[in-house]
């Protein structure tokens, strides 16, 4: 999802679940197909491998252009402050757990009104206040923040981990590189 800077709406840019099956899912496959019929889809591509090779490379591509389609929207718009909080709530219900464990990787700058804190154990205070505000429920979602190159306050890592802790969400990892 994208989240206009000003916090008006979210726009979807990419859905999707990558196509991975363990071993055991994979031989189920590969039994189902024998003989002269496994064969013959070998030759044409067909095969239980192949198809899956297949939809992770259009998996791959698909979030390969959705990430440079935002890096471009992102380029084009001045990053100056986050408003990305206030569509927490908004994010979550966007969220079936019917399709899994979400995953978000969150685009931002880090820069947050109001994030002067004093401490550690302030940033992550306002953090929990500010998620019990938003009501939001991101559903255990895994979450990862590229700041870009820009420095965030020291700070906004804790705050940021806080408020999506009590928005039902974890924050993975927040990093400068993307």
């Amino acid at each position: 999802l994208l989240a206009r800077a000003n916090g008006s709406d979210l726009v979807r840019v990419f859905s999707g679940c990558p196509p991975t099956f363990s071993r055991e899912e994979f031989d189920k496959l590969e039994s189902e197909s024998t003989g002269l019929r496994r064969s013959f889809n070998q030759w044409l591509g067909k095969d239980p491998k192949s198809r899956v090779e297949a939809d992770q490379k259009a998996f791959r591509l698909k979030l390969l252009a959705a990430l440079v389609q935002l890096t471009k929207d992102t380029v084009k718009s001045k990053l100056t402050e986050s408003n990305f909080l206030s569509l927490l709530p908004d994010v979550g219900r966007s969220f079936d757990l019917g399709s899994g464990i979400p995953r978000l990787v969150i685009f931002s700058p880090l820069i947050l009104a109001n994030a002067n804190f004093d401490s550690k154990a302030a940033a992550r205070e306002a953090g929990f206040k500010n998620a019990a505000r938003f009501a939001a429920d991101l559903k255990r979602a895994e979450v990862y923040v590229v700041r870009g190159k820009r420095e965030a306050n020291v700070l906004s890592r804790d705050y940021v981990s806080a408020l999506l802790l009590g928005s039902k969400g974890f924050l993975v990892d927040a990093s400068g590189e993307t």
